[in-house]
């Protein structure tokens, strides 16, 4: 997604909404570790500070088994190091990692929403919040 295109998203809901959950799938990572100040510092500026951060991983044996004609175990381990690196960075090193290897989507999806019911802000802005 282009910057320009991810802050056009944003702006309309930050306007309209008193609480907002922001749900990002796959952090544009490559420009948050490019070396190059310019683009590290404009996605750094529209992307929201994230408030929970999921990674979830399998080991590079099962990635290579769900996707043959794709992985390698190489490039399975180089991917699980890269996006680690960047939930890392993102989360500030309190990312919430969920090994994938042996259990379904549902389990998986099960403790995300775990988790997020536990977060404090959406319990004080979301779960206790009178609506009027």
């Amino acid at each position: 997604v282009l910057p320009a295109e991810l802050l056009l998203r944003q702006v309309p809901v930050k306007l309209r909404s008193r609480y907002s959950i922001v749900l990002i799938d796959r952090i544009p990572g490559a420009f948050l570790m490019d070396k190059s100040y310019g683009k590290s510092l404009l996605y750094r500026t529209i992307l929201p500070i994230p408030d929970l951060v999921f990674f979830l991983y399998a080991s590079p044996e099962v990635l290579v088994q769900r996707k043959p004609e794709e992985n390698t175990l190489e490039r399975s381990q180089a991917d699980i190091d890269k996006f680690r690196k960047v939930a890392d960075m993102v989360s500030e090193g309190r990312y919430i990692g969920i090994d994938t290897s042996s259990i379904s989507i549902s389990e998986a999806t099960d403790t995300i929403i775990s988790e997020i019911y536990k977060s404090s802000k959406v319990y004080d802005n979301l779960l206790t919040t009178q609506f009027n």
